[in-house]
């Protein structure tokens, strides 16, 4: 009985205690609903900095990239001008050395005609020993232009009555004639060279005239004839 009553008793404190607990709770709701709203303003926060951490680092990144690929281009660019550079120095210092030698081949052109010339003209055994001579010179001569024809050096061809071209001949005069047409090659003076598409020396050329009119040469004469002084007065 005694324990009973004790149970008993023990049961109403805690039913007692729980009802108060329930009174308190709700006797002051805005407690817990306001602890709750700060928990969800902190959760808020915590996610627009990250969203704003999220979005610099992804900012940062692209302009990371951005500098990768310039760098890389300026690099490539480098590359390019660079052996750009380089072919243009090598062939400029070609141009340099074949264009020195053009001489040489013009001094060879010299000797060949000159010694066709003698060879044509003699006919004793100081003539034979000038065609040897002559032979070997001509041979030295078609290796030279073998030679730096293998480097792309070619003669510029020209003969008279071939139209006059600008691009690849220089016109050293102009002579009235009527044995070829206007405008055209009259006289081969000097001839030219071209290095692959660079032309080193122009064909160097006399470039004909038409003759002028009748008319106009009498027009001309009337024009300079004196004037008589009895005439006049």
């Amino acid at each position: 009985m005694i324990r009973n009553k004790k149970r008993q008793a023990e049961e109403a404190r805690e039913a007692e205690a729980m009802a108060a607990a329930a009174a308190e709770n709700e006797a002051a709701p805005g407690a817990v609903d306001s602890s709750e709203g700060e928990n969800a303003l902190e959760a808020e926060v915590d996610v627009d900095e990250t969203a704003a951490f999220i979005a610099q680092i992804e900012a940062e990144r692209d302009d990371a990239i951005g500098q990768y690929k310039r760098a890389l281009a300026d690099y490539h660019n480098f590359q390019k001008r660079s052996l750009q550079n380089e072919k243009s120095a090598s062939e400029y210092a070609r141009q340099d050395v074949i264009r020195d030698l053009i001489p040489v081949l013009d001094n060879f052109d010299l000797a060949l005609a000159h010694g066709a010339n003698e060879s044509d003209a003699e006919a004793d055994p100081a003539g034979a020993a000038s065609a040897q001579l002559l032979q070997g010179v001509t041979m030295v001569h078609e290796a030279l232009l073998q030679v730096l024809g293998n480097r792309g050096l070619q003669r510029l061809s020209a003969a008279i009555g071939d139209e006059f071209d600008p691009t690849c001949q220089e016109a050293v005069m102009m002579q009235p004639t009527d044995e070829v047409a206007p405008q055209h090659v009259l006289q081969v003076v000097q001839l030219g060279y071209r290095l692959n598409e660079t032309v080193l020396r122009p064909t160097k050329v006399v470039v004909a005239q038409a003759l002028p009119r009748i008319a106009d040469v009498e027009d001309e004469g009337e024009t300079n004839d004196p004037v008589d002084a009895n005439e006049e007065s």
